[in-house]
């Protein structure tokens, strides 16, 4: 029976083949704009991940208090460094002007990096700063970092360009931002006067181009060493932050809080660093499904009008299936089945044609700036931005063939002969 129904539904699409041919091109083309855009949509959101994740911290342990250190721990880790808190428990609400600056950052990095799930951590110091050279002068972000300890977190090395040395082996040196050279003209190599808030003035030669991807990291930052950042701000033995890398990026929130209550210092997630970029992100995504949907509605629209055609032109046909003894149910299940086979048809169709616009979107280069530094779009080629909208798409033609398949599933057809008797 199952063979009959087959050879019936695809007698019924090959008849009617314009039709059939329009709610096929509807399917095909909703199942390839979700595919197309769920590639370019997912593949920026992939990269900025990437990105943000290999150039960034993935949790960054500030200054700010969340209450008082000092009166923490009944014996401080911070004075002993071989100690370690049996309970946490804050003592009094935090200062109205909280300290910005950690003075005993390298007890802090030894009691992060003994902690589970944390793979280093870091010290960093973060300020303002001018830089002048010749009659140019600009205000950079400085970020001062320990060279060697610094890779263990993030590896700044595999982002440089153009290198002629390392801030391990050269003191007064700097890495300068791609897009900041590249906007004053400033070359490789370069001697620059690095100027701090109190007027403090150290004289740096440009040892590489810093490359991150992230261009609001790449236009302004200036890396210098630690002890280099620490004299400019006027700092003395202390840090701004202490960057930490983990084994598992998706447990970085939970580990900031975790460091929260082991510190007593305020920990941020790269989420939390982030979260206005992936509220965009969410938006675009909503906005794009919708689109998406509507489009499907109408390819559903387009299937369901076709079918209800075919049942009022097929009639007849119908009222002598059921006289040679099709039940209400295989009527149902015909009709559905040519729904169904619609949908697979296009979604089909429309696997790859996708996969030929992915990769020809994947090649076209991008003109502009925005808050990536990208040279092509970059597309996801997961299986699951096919197989899914694929799925999707057959399963709403099937359920537009539902009502269809209902109204000719109760054909009396007594009445139908007797109507075409008459």
């Amino acid at each position: 029976m199952r063979t009959v129904l087959l050879f019936i539904a695809l007698r019924h699409l090959r008849k009617r083949w314009r039709t059939t041919l329009l709610t096929v091109g509807g399917v095909l083309l909703g199942v390839f704009a979700m595919s197309f855009m769920a590639s370019l949509m997912l593949g920026l959101r992939s990269k900025f991940m990437d990105s943000i994740t290999t150039s960034a911290p993935h949790v960054e342990v500030t200054g700010k208090p969340l209450w008082s250190p000092s009166r923490l721990f009944a014996a401080s880790p911070f004075e002993q460094d071989n100690a370690l808190p049996t309970f946490i428990r804050p003592l009094r609400p935090p200062p109205s002007r909280p300290e910005k600056r950690l003075k005993t950052y390298r007890q802090l990095v030894r009691l992060i990096e003994s902690m589970d799930g944390v793979v280093a951590a870091a010290p960093q110091v973060r300020g303002k700063a001018l830089l002048v050279y010749g009659s140019l002068t600009r205000t950079v972000n400085l970020w001062g970092i320990a060279p060697d300890a610094q890779e263990r977190v993030i590896s700044v090395r595999q982002y440089l360009r153009d290198a002629i040395g390392d801030l391990a082996q050269v003191p007064n040196g700097c890495y300068l931002g791609k897009e900041f050279l590249r906007r004053t003209g400033i070359p490789v190599g370069a001697k620059v006067t690095l100027i701090g808030p109190n007027g403090t003035q150290i004289r740096c030669r440009v040892l590489a181009r810093y490359w991150s991807g992230v261009r609001e990291t790449d236009e302004l930052t200036c890396i210098v060493r630690l002890t280099t950042a620490q004299t400019l701000l006027n700092f003395g033995d202390e840090a701004t932050s202490i960057a930490v890398r983990v084994g598992d990026v998706y447990r970085a929130f939970d580990i900031a809080r975790t460091l929260e209550r082991l510190t007593g210092y305020q920990a941020r997630s790269w989420q939390e660093a982030n979260a206005n970029y992936f509220a965009l992100f969410n938006l675009q995504d909503l906005i794009t499904a919708l689109i998406l949907t509507a489009t499907l509605v109408v390819a559903a629209f387009g299937i369901a009008n076709g079918l209800i055609t075919t049942v009022l032109q097929k009639q007849r046909d119908i009222g002598i299936l059921k006289a040679l003894g099709l039940t209400a149910r295989d009527i149902a299940i015909l009709f559905v089945l040519e729904g169904t086979l619609t949908g697979v048809i296009g979604a089909l169709l429309a696997v790859p044609l996708a996969a030929k616009a992915i990769d020809a979107m994947s090649r076209v280069p991008v003109v502009g700036e925005g808050l990536m530094t990208l040279e092509t779009f970059v597309m996801l080629r997961h299986p699951a931005i096919y197989w899914l909208p694929v799925t999707i798409g057959i399963v709403v033609s099937a359920i537009a063939a539902f009502f269809p398949a209902r109204m000719a599933a109760r054909y009396d057809p007594v009445e139908i002969v007797r109507s075409a008797a008459q």
